[in-house]
């Protein structure tokens, strides 16, 4: 909620900040939770746009990823700018997140594949994540996508 809060410009981190001091006290239950919370994100880092890309990023940055950015600009070559979920731009290793909502449907589902034609091809790599996967496998979801990271890490160091 709060992720969501911040994305719609609904309020920003010092705000929050500044009522998580005011009304952290006894007595009123879950307000330590709510200022830890605060407290604990970056006010520089863009917000997620799903509690799906949250939990996946919480999950890879357990496996060892490094920071992920968030909502990630990239210029495809007919000058369309996209805004990928997470990625790491200077590896060109991108994530989406996948909800049948948003990408249900013959046109979605041709939209993000052209979309994803269209990384490729400027040599970058994006990988695809169902809410299923991170709801079901998000283990072996992470699991996967480390084994692509580290295959991105041997080809740079190698120089492929």
């Amino acid at each position: 909620l709060i992720e969501d809060g911040i994305n719609r410009r609904y309020f920003i981190i010092p705000t929050l900040q500044g009522l998580g001091r005011r009304m952290c006290s006894r007595g009123r239950p879950g307000s330590r939770r709510f200022r830890e919370v605060i407290d604990g994100r970056d006010p520089a880092k863009r917000p997620v746009e799903s509690d799906y890309e949250l939990r996946l990023e919480r999950a890879l940055r357990r496996r060892g990823f490094p920071r992920f950015q968030r909502q990630c600009r990239l210029e495809l070559d007919d000058g369309m700018v996209i805004h990928t979920d997470l990625g790491i731009p200077e590896y060109g290793f991108y994530i989406e997140v996948d909800h049948f909502t948003w990408h249900g449907g013959r046109l979605p589902s041709d939209y993000d594949c052209q979309r994803d034609l269209e990384v490729e091809a400027l040599g970058h790599h994006i990988q695809r994540v169902t809410d299923v996967a991170i709801d079901r496998h998000i283990d072996s979801t992470v699991n996967a996508l480390w084994t692509i990271w580290q295959r991105i890490l041997r080809r740079r160091s190698v120089g492929h």
